[in-house]
C-alpha cells in the first residue's frame, strides 16, 4: 500500500459507486484520495474502491498521465465464468483497506494485453463479448491475486533476463497478433540480430520465433476456456491466418489438436 498523509485540494469530485472499481494507472503520479484519506502512488498501480467508499484522484499540474477504470459486478461476472471466487480476493481487498496496489515491473507485460483485450470487446461489443470480458477480468484479478500474494510470474523471471530479451519478451507478449520480425524485437537495441537470437533461446529456453507461437497457443486456450468462441474464431484472435499453421503449432506444443486437448481437461 502507498503511503498516505493529509488530503490536498483535487480537481475531481468525490463520488461513490454501487460496484467494486479497479483503475490501473499506466504512468504518472497523483493520489487516490478514498473517504477524505490520501493514498499516494508514482509509476505503475491499480487503485482499488469497494463499493460504498467516495473516491477521487488528485494529479499535480500538468503531470501527464493515462488510466484506465472497470465497474466490477461480482454476481454478472459469476453468472458467465464458475469456479472461480472474486468476491474472496475483494472482500481481502476492502478488509485490508488497500486502495492503492503497485505493480511489479514483471507483470505489466501479462496486465497490458489484457486491458487491451477488455477495452476491445467493450467498444466493439462483438458475438459473445461478455463472456471474454468476463474471463479476461478474472484473470486479471488472479494476477492481482499474486501480485499481493508476492507471487512470479510463471513463465519467466523477467529480472535476471539481458535487456535486449526483456524488451522482445514484451513486444512478444503484448503485440501476438501481429506478423512481427526480428528487427521489429531488437528496434531501438544496441544487439546483433545473431547474437540476440542465441541470447534469446539461451535465456527463455526457446528460440524467439517459436516463443512467440508458444504465447500464441496459450492465448488461444485461454479463449477456447471461455466457452464462447471456435477453435478458428480463437485461433484468428490469437493472432494466426493460416489454419495448417495453427494446427501444427498447436500439436507441436499440446501433442493433440484443440478439441482433444480440451477435452482432456475437462476430465
Amino acid at each position: 500500500m502507498a503511503d498516505k498523509s493529509s488530503v490536498r485540494p483535487s480537481p475531481e469530485i468525490l463520488h461513490g459507486h454501487d460496484f467494486f472499481e479497479i483503475t490501473y494507472i499506466s504512468r504518472g503520479k497523483g493520489s487516490h484520495i478514498v473517504d477524505g484519506r490520501e493514498y499516494r502512488f508514482r509509476g505503475s498501480c491499480f487503485c482499488f474502491t469497494p463499493q460504498g467508499r467516495t473516491h477521487s484522484f488528485f494529479f499535480p499540474q500538468n503531470e501527464k498521465h493515462s488510466r484506465f477504470s472497470l465497474a466490477v459486478y461480482p454476481d454478472w461476472i459469476n453468472s458467465h465464468i464458475t469456479g472461480f471466487d472474486i468476491n474472496s480476493i475483494i472482500n481481502t481487498i476492502s478488509g485490508k483497506n488497500i486502495y492503492v496496489l503497485e505493480i511489479p515491473q514483471h507483470f505489466l507485460a501479462s496486465i497490458n494485453p489484457l486491458y487491451e483485450s477488455i477495452l476491445q470487446e467493450s467498444i466493439f461489443n462483438f458475438k459473445h463479448a461478455e463472456r471474454i470480458l468476463c474471463g479476461e477480468i478474472v484473470k486479471l484479478f488472479i494476477i492481482i491475486h499474486r501480485i499481493m500474494d508476492g507471487s512470479a510470474p510463471p513463465e519467466l523471471n523477467q529480472n535476471i533476463l539481458h535487456p535486449a530479451v526483456l524488451h522482445a519478451v514484451k513486444i512478444i507478449q503484448t503485440q501476438y497478433t501481429k506478423k512481427l520480425q526480428i528487427q521489429d524485437l531488437i528496434r531501438g537495441q544496441e544487439i546483433d540480430s545473431r547474437y540476440f537470437s542465441t541470447l534469446f533461446k539461451k535465456q527463455t529456453g526457446l528460440p524467439p520465433f517459436v516463443y512467440l507461437n508458444k504465447v500464441r497457443i496459450d492465448r488461444t486456450i485461454a479463449l477456447l476456456e471461455t466457452g464462447s468462441m471456435t477453435v478458428i474464431q480463437a485461433a484468428f484472435q490469437a493472432g494466426y491466418n493460416d489454419l495448417k499453421h495453427f494446427y501444427a503449432q498447436f500439436r507441436k506444443f499440446k501433442g493433440s489438436l484443440p478439441k482433444q486437448y480440451l477435452k482432456m481437461l475437462k476430465r
